[in-house]
Formats: C-alpha cells, structure tokens, sequence
C-alpha cells in the first residue's frame, strides 16, 4: 500500500508518531512529503508501577523535577547509580513506593507545569512528550538533496497543553532557536508556496534537469578544528552527521544548506622546534629561522587528502596566538593543493557563533603567529638551556627550568617563609552567630555595641576571566588548576561555555541576550540591568553560551543529551551564576560596625538584606549581629599563619596580578611545579620542597637575570607589542639569541 504513496498515487501516509515506526524515522522521500500533521502531542507513558525494574530510571528522570530537596538529591543519587549499574534496586523500589502512595506527591504530579497523570485500566501513569519522536517524524519533510535542504513544515494539534510545554522544554535542548507558533501567525499560502519551490528543484534535480547555477548553489568546504569534539559538535547543529573514516581517524560530514561540510582536527599541534639540530631547533644567521619536526603521523595527510575534494578550506582553531599558530601550519600545508583557504574565528561553539564566523571569514594573522614564535623560542631557548644546566649539577634529567616556572617557584619559597608567622584567634559562637577575632581572650559573654549603622549599594563581581574562574572554582571545589581547564575546555568544546582562556571580563550583544532571556523569564525582569564590563577587543569572558541554567542542564545530562559528569556541572554552575549575577540589578543592604566587648578593634557585618538584586543568584551572607549582652556559647582558639601559602588558585592570581604567564599557560606552569616534585600540595596550600629550594638558589645565584622576574616580564610585554604589530619579532629573537649563546657558554662550565 506505501508504494501507492511513493510512486504519487496517494496524497496521504499515516502511521504512529514514535520513533520505533519506520514511518518516523525510515522515510526519506524529499520530493513528496511536503508536511507532516500531528494529530496529537507525542507522548509516552510511564506506569507508576515498581514491577518493572526497566522503568526506574525514566521514572526517576522525569519525576526528578517534582522532587522537594531532600528527595531529589536522593532520586539523582540513584540516577547515577542506576547509569551506572551500581544501583541498590530495592531500595529503590521501595522509595517510588513509597512515593506512589503518597496523595501529597501525587497532588504535585497534577500541578506540575509539563508532566500530568492518567488513569486507565485501574492504573495510573505518568505522561511526558516524546521529542524523539516528534523530531524524527518531523524530519520526514526538511530532508537533504543535492541542492541542499529541503524545506518542508510540521504542524501539531494540540490535544495536552502539558505535553505541550513539556515538548517545547525538551525540543529546545536539542535545537536552541526553535519555535512553535501558533496556526493563525502563519502565512500559509506562502509557506507552501515556499515548500512546493523546493518541491519543483528537487525533481529537477533527480531528473538531471537542474540549472548550472542551481548545481553551484552548494559548494563543499573543509572546516578545521583542533578537537574532535568540537568537530563532532559543529556536525551535530545541521542535524544528524555521516561519518568518514580515513586509516584510524572519524570525520564527520553535514550540510548547512549553503555549504556540504567536512569536519576534521587536528588534535593540537602537528609541528614542534627539533631538538638537536642547529641552536635548540634554531638557525641564527641573518635571519632566526625555526625549524620544526612532525609530531603525530596521520593526521596532516588525512588533512590533506580531505582538502582536495572541496572549493573552500575554513580554519576554525582557538581564538588565541597557540590556535592562530596551528591555523598558519594547516595553511601551509594546504596551499599547494587548495586555492580558497580562509581563517574563521569564533568564540563559542554554537550553530548561531559559527555561522556568522562562516559569513565573515579572515586572513592568517601574522602578527599572532610572529608573537607565538617570540614566546616558544624564547621557551625553548630558556628551558632547554637551564634544564640542561640542572641535569649536569644535580645529574638528574627530571629537573626542568623555565622563564616562568622558576620566579614562580620563587614566590612559593617566599610566602611559605611568610607563613610560618602566626597569629593567635579566637573564634566564638554567640545567638546570632559565629565571630572571629585575632587576639587571645576568653570571655563567657560578650558585649556588641554599635558604632555605626548604614545603608551601602553592593555591585555584583564581573563575570569570569581565566585567574579569577581558577581562583574561585579552587576555592571552591578543591580542584587543582589543570583539572579545571580541562574541564572548562571539555564544556567549551561541547558548547556550553564560550572560550575559556581570556584574560578579558568583556560582555558581547550575545552575552547580554542569553542573561536578558534567562533573568526576565526565571527570576525577575525588573531585576535586570546589563553591564558590557569593558569595550571593544575580540575575546570576551567566560560566560554560558545559552540560558540554560544548570538544573535544567543536569536533567539533559540525565537524558543521556550530554556526558558530564559531576564536577562538569559544579564548574558550569559557578560559571553561569556569576555571569547571571553580573547582569542584575546591585543589592541595597544594611550594615553595621560595631565592637564586641571585651575583644578590641572594630569588625563590620551585613545585618539585612534592604532591596534585592544579584543575591538571588550568588548568595550574600548576613550576620544578623544585635546590640546587647550574649552568652558566648562556644569558645575555641588556634593559630592561624599571618599570611596563607599560596593554594593552586592564589597563585594563578598572583601571576595575573604580576604580570607573569598567560591564560594558556596558567595550569601549565602549576602542574610542571608540582610534577617537578620542586612543591607539594598540603590541605589545599603550596610548600616548597627540599628539592625546589635547592634548584631556586643554585639558579638564582648563577642565572639570576634569565630567571628573574623583570626578565619575563618584559618580554611578555615585547610579545604582546608583537602581536599588536608593534615590535619586529626578528630583531627581539636576535637580541634573545645574542644573550643565549653567551649564555650557553657559561652553563656548559656545571658539569
């Protein structure tokens, strides 16, 4: 009977919306099918039931939601265990039975906004939207052929309005820029007008009967990128990829309708400095001329196999010197076989972000590149010269040096100096609260007197930079640096997050429209208030790409849309509430200075809350300090160092604040300290060891200019007049390469 359908016999084909019907996801006929109508919202049904172990985890994910605190951090421990096939199944099962009986929980069933219940055949089952299903169905009529993609139209009759909104939830995680409109803001003569267009064009298409021009109308182009996650990611905003396997490698293709996209990576770098020719991988002569080796095999050639296929070669690495670097070594090796190749730069990876980049492609930026040279020669030269120096005086080849590495170790070994001066506290617990005071006493009351009580505008942080999400995300969590920006790089890839080694706190037009939509239909409209946080320059903060807040993120991750896992959410969670809160109206509060009897000195305190504003996201705390005499309640005294050591965060921070390093190469130099064994990490603080002590003097002592502080300094600054176009790279690598080789001579005597 479905042949009639296809050869045009019959004007209709009606099957079952679920994505098990070849009807909904075998069809692909794009030349027919026009439409496709839905006679009701697509739904499944979950039986609240505890028979069937299969049906926990749906049931849990979709009643997660309804949960009060306590039962949802209970029903996602066992989401997690469940995934995980680690889970205690009766306990389990006797938690949703116990819910199931409760007339309250399912009271909250019924009033839920996107999930209802039904009762049929003396059973009762929970009703939640089947995007799945929906979205494959409605793909039957928006399908790809030579001239693109096909436009077709989806309509539903909606037969439960909590479906519905349920549907319009789930759809939006999949594509961001949906939109259901209602039948009667519809142009229906001209959208089928539309349709039947695309309709004419693919059958002249398939009779070969298509125009010369409407055969170029799509040309194919070559996209890459550095991850193949992010590869993976851009494939998937044009609907579902192909993949292409050349040797070991998977590629992937897709379609814009503009453009047939290949996607490829290049997993990093593919070139480094040789080491042991010329100086270090350096020929100085009239000119300083690098020379560089291959560093993985395969991926080049499979590169450039790719790129004899297509009319346009787009390089879309990282934003930053290291990405523009990559960009120029792909260029290079494409040229001889490409004549279209252009640089596409974008800061987030999103469907909107790298389309527009697709709009407004550039060249090479060879100051960028020039700059790059400056900072891995100059690393080359240094770190080879005073590591090999190190392995000849301690006859150990682990030891390594470097221009930032080693004043950075410096630090260490100062503060930690620092810090063996204590200070005595007392800590007490009084009615209102706890106070801390650096003085010992041990009073059994207290008296508060107020000195001072007034009324302040408080301003919400900036969104994110690299130091300060480290610093905070540090704190916090207790996660070293590198795991951070590892993490921080995995959700850029996938995303979620815009490029996260930025030194800048700059918001775009993007940036104001995700807090806008997020503020006015989450928390409060009048609470919004956008801030830029600085003018003009390419990079911006580190900010969600999308007002997606990270409950609702977290129930994606549970449907299985993302992998993340736990400290993924904890990081994007800080992420985005800073950058909310940088958005919101500043909070009016009360504070209060007073003295607290019999202690000394002054302490302030925040008492209330007078108008609110960006507390409704990062929380402010209040001490709800009174006049009067209190019982001190509990005492305990202990001593605490004057100045902390420096945790992994604190000293990215004092790196940024001293002018040292760079976002790329912030985790970097932490980890290679460490890795190093020159410090140890105790309860979260930096100690230098024995090792490290020995290391800093002996090079301070006889290298004390290469390694001081002024040194890199400085030449991280002639680096960023580099790459403003500023300095001639050639002449500050021939003053490098002049002080190197006389260098050189005086670190071949430690032997």
């Amino acid at each position: 009977e479905f042949e009639k359908f296809e050869q045009g016999k019959a004007e209709v084909a009606v099957g079952i919306a679920s994505v098990r019907n070849p009807m909904a996801r075998g069809i692909d006929l794009p030349h027919l099918i026009r439409y496709v109508i839905f006679t009701g919202v697509p739904k499944f049904k979950i039986k609240l039931s505890t028979e069937n172990e299969q049906s926990f985890l749906p049931l849990l994910i979709n009643l997660r939601d309804i949960m009060q605190d306590k039962d949802r951090e209970k029903v996602e421990r066992y989401i997690y265990q469940l995934k995980g096939k680690k889970a205690n199944i009766i306990e389990i099962r006797n938690f949703l039975e116990e819910k199931f009986k409760d007339r309250e929980f399912i009271q909250l069933i019924e009033k839920s906004d996107d999930v209802s219940i039904s009762c049929e055949d003396n059973s009762i089952y929970l009703v939640v939207a089947d995007v799945a299903s929906y979205i494959q169905a409605s793909g039957r009529c928006s399908r790809l052929y030579a001239g693109g993609i096909s436009k077709g139209a989806s309509f539903i009759l909606v037969d439960d309005e909590k479906a519905f909104r349920n549907l319009k939830k789930k759809a939006r995680w999949y594509y961001e820029d949906i939109e259901f409109k209602p039948l009667e803001n519809i142009d229906l003569k001209s959208l089928f007008s539309e349709i039947d267009r695309d309709r004419e064009k693919i059958v002249k298409y398939r009779e070969g009967k298509a125009s010369k021009e409407e055969k170029e109308f799509i040309k194919s182009a070559l996209v890459i990128v550095e991850s193949p996650t992010k590869a993976k990611t851009i494939s998937n905003f044009f609907g579902r990829s192909s993949k292409r396997r050349i040797g070991n490698l998977i590629f992937y293709e897709t379609n814009t309708g503009e453009y047939f996209l290949t996607l490829a990576y290049t997993q990093g770098h593919f070139y480094d400095l040789v080491k042991d020719y010329a100086y270090h991988g350096v020929i100085i002569n009239k000119s300083i001329i690098p020379v560089y080796e291959k560093i993985k095999e395969g991926i080049i050639e499979a590169i450039r196999e790719l790129s004899k296929e297509v009319d346009l070669v787009l390089i879309a690495t990282d934003p930053d010197i290291e990405g523009e670097k990559i960009a120029y070594d792909v260029y290079c090796n494409l040229k001889p076989f490409v004549s279209k190749i252009v640089r596409a730069e974008f800061h987030e990876v999103t469907r909107r972000a790298f389309l527009e980049a697709l709009k407004s492609p550039r060249g090479i930026n060879e100051n960028l590149v020039e700059a790059q040279l400056v900072r891995r020669i100059s690393d080359r030269w240094v770190g080879f010269e005073l590591s090999q120096t190190l392995w000849r005086k301690f006859g150990s080849t682990h030891l390594s040096a470097g221009r930032v590495q080693t004043p950075v170790l410096g630090w260490v070994i100062q503060r930690s100096k620092e810090a063996k001066k204590r200070i005595c506290v007392t800590r007490i617990k009084t009615e209102f609260g706890e106070l801390s005071f650096e003085e010992k006493v041990s009073p059994e009351e207290v008296e508060i007197r107020f000195i001072e009580k007034k009324e302040e505008i408080l301003n919400p942080p900036p969104p994110f930079s690299t130091e300060n999400m480290i610093k905070e995300v540090n704190s916090k969590l207790k996660l070293g640096v590198e795991k951070i920006m590892n993490l921080a790089q995995e959700l850029f890839e996938m995303g979620l997050i815009t490029y996260h080694r930025t030194d800048s706190t700059r918001v775009s037009e993007a940036g104001l429209r995700v807090a806008r939509n997020y503020i006015e239909k989450n928390i409060d409209p009048s609470l919004y208030k956008p801030r830029k946080w600085g003018e003009g320059g390419a990079h911006e903060c580190i900010r969600p790409t999308r007002p997606l807040d990270p409950d609702e993120l977290k129930s994606m991750v549970f449907s299985g849309i993302y992998k993340l896992s736990r400290d993924h959410l904890a990081l994007y969670s800080m992420i985005f509430k800073r950058f909310i809160a940088s958005q919101m109206r500043e909070v009016k509060i009360e504070k209060v200075k007073f003295k607290a009897l019999p202690f000394s000195g002054e302490k302030e305190a925040i008492v209330r809350i007078v108008e609110h504003g960006f507390d409704k996201v990062l929380g402010i705390p209040i001490l709800p300090v009174k006049e009067g005499r209190f019982k001190v309640l509990e005492i305990r005294q202990f001593f605490k160092p004057k100045v902390f050591p420096f945790t992994q965060g604190s000293l990215v921070e004092e790196m940024k604040a001293r002018g040292l390093g760079r976002p790329s190469t912030y985790a970097t130099i932490v980890q290679t300290l460490l890795n190093r064994g020159y410090v140890i990490e105790r309860k979260g603080f930096l100690f230098p060891t024995k090792r490290g002590i020995k290391v800093f003097k002996f090079l301070k002592r006889e290298f004390g200019k290469y390694v001081s502080e002024k040194f890199t300094r400085e030449l991280e600054q002639l680096m960023d007049r580099v790459e403003g176009g500023e300095e001639d790279y050639q002449k500050i690598l021939k003053k490098l390469a002049g002080d190197f080789l006389a260098f050189a001579k005086k670190s071949t005597n430690f032997i």
